[in-house]
């Protein structure tokens, strides 16, 4: 998903694989304000902390444009629409 708030940023829903280096990996899903000229790109690979008893309490470290790894699948914008009721949900 992605939603314009205003010129140049947008709020995006990020997909997160969380691999800690001594457990199981895990998935958390979170809407983040990002600027439109640094869109998460699936490949990424940033830094994260995170509680280990609630996964979903999950903050980035990498500022943003500092992440790491190769784009597997560039993110694609979804066009703007003024009315809020033609957006399928």
């Amino acid at each position: 998903m992605t939603e314009r708030t205003s010129y140049g940023t947008a709020t995006v829903r990020v997909s997160y694989a969380v691999q800690p280096p001594d457990a199981s990996g895990f998935e958390v899903v979170q809407e983040a304000k990002v600027k439109m000229s640094q869109l998460p790109q699936a490949g990424h690979q940033i830094r994260v902390s995170y509680d280990p008893d609630k996964h979903d309490k999950l903050d980035v470290r990498t500022p943003p444009g500092q992440e790491s790894g190769s784009v597997t699948t560039p993110t694609v914008e979804i066009p703007w629409v003024h009315d809020a009721s033609r957006i399928a949900g």
